[in-house]
């Protein structure tokens, strides 16, 4: 069951899928199907030159190639969602997010068009993440006990003197059968190495799958990435977040 809320605290939203082997012609020119496609969602084209050096070693001789090319680099209207097709993978990344339906026909489209240009082409890594960044006006800084599951706060219980924590930040990796659930999650403390001043809490859920994949397993796989997503999330927070959230639709 999917929750619709008002209100969030996603601070950043990134979908990304990397090619197989680099598409050399990539980075020369981009093909016209794939301009105007990106063009529709995102029509303020930014592209980028870049240079990268490589360092080539053989039993003859060691050198180094310079490669130049172009990151075709997209944006909405308001510069609030990016695009960005490179020689070896391509993203799109939200600042100010709509909903997962709206992300994934973003995203549908773009990958539409790549296998339309490129029908052989496969994944070699495909990526969904949400970065939630709970900000909350309040002076007892590292008490979240009415926001968040009491297990994510362990940490922030176990020195004796917790008016001397500056960072407290966990990592927990689960794998579904290939598809693994990165979960980050705690007090980054942006003012690092000084001590937590401020109530920030992050939930950091970073879903992907490492192997090869054709477009109808893609699109299979990024449902199967929120939904993974959603369940962590609506486990890790309690009622009084989902009211600050203001949940406007449950079905």
């Amino acid at each position: 069951m999917t929750k619709k809320y008002e209100k969030h605290f996603l601070d950043q939203v990134i979908i990304r899928m990397d090619f197989p082997a680099s598409l050399n012609g990539l980075a020369k020119s981009l093909p016209q199907n794939i301009k105007k496609t990106a063009l529709s969602s995102f029509p303020i084209p930014e592209p980028q030159k870049f240079i990268a050096k490589e360092l080539l070693i053989s039993k003859q001789a060691t050198k180094e190639e310079v490669k130049e090319g172009t990151n075709w680099i997209f944006h909405s209207k308001d510069k609030e969602k990016t695009l960005a097709i490179t020689h070896d993978h391509f993203h799109i990344a939200y600042k100010k997010y709509e909903s997962f339906n709206v992300l994934k026909k973003d995203f549908i489209c773009i990958l539409e068009a790549m296998f339309s240009e490129y029908p052989k082409l496969q994944s070699r890594r495909l990526g969904l993440r949400y970065i939630n960044e709970i900000k909350v006006s309040e002076n007892n800084v590292l008490d979240w006990h009415e926001y968040l599951d009491d297990n994510l706060l362990t940490m922030l219980k176990f020195p004796k003197e917790t008016k001397n924590i500056a960072r407290a930040f966990n990592n927990l990796i689960l794998n579904y059968e290939g598809i693994i659930l990165k979960f980050q999650y705690g007090m980054f403390n942006p003012d690092f190495p000084a001590l937590i001043r401020k109530k920030i809490f992050i939930l950091d859920y970073d879903a992907y799958y490492q192997g090869p994949q054709d477009f109808e397993e893609i699109k299979q796989s990024i449902d199967v990435f929120h939904e993974k997503i959603e369940s962590s999330f609506e486990s890790s927070i309690k009622d009084k977040l989902r009211n600050l959230m203001e949940i406007i639709h449950n079905g």
